[in-house]
């Protein structure tokens, strides 16, 4: 069993300062993904016009999103891309940092050229700008 205490007077002023330095990041989280998700959900089941009132319509919207063949062909898409494009970008990368981290002949070379892209559009700004 947990036997709970009083906080001491020491222990309410952490408390409260931890409470305020998080609050602007809770503020934040609220306002930015707490009150977008739950107001797209609502809005989900509704048709709104949007110069009028939103009206209930129930589970109407998803039904007529899954009866609609586009919808099917764009969630396929989307499945082929996120589970055959993502890893292998992924296992492109972890090759490329691997190969940007051992000592071959030509390194230099190979990172220049990899590099390259990234550098030039700061190094033409500082032409311009000094």
């Amino acid at each position: 069993m947990v036997r709970f205490r009083r906080l001491t007077r020491k222990e309410w002023q952490g408390l409260r300062n931890g409470l305020l330095f998080i609050s602007p990041w809770i503020l934040g989280f609220l306002a930015f993904r707490v009150y977008p998700f739950f107001a797209s959900l609502y809005y989900s089941f509704t048709f709104y016009p949007i110069l009028d009132r939103p009206k209930w319509v129930g589970l109407s919207n998803y039904t007529d999103l899954f009866a609609d063949t586009r919808f099917l062909t764009s969630l396929y898409n989307t499945t082929y891309y996120a589970l055959g494009a993502v890893p292998l970008a992924a296992v492109v990368g972890i090759l490329l940092a691997m190969l940007l981290n051992t000592n071959v002949r030509g390194l230099s070379f190979f990172r220049t050229i990899y590099f390259l892209p990234s550098i030039t559009p700061v190094v033409a700004s500082a032409i311009v700008w000094l």
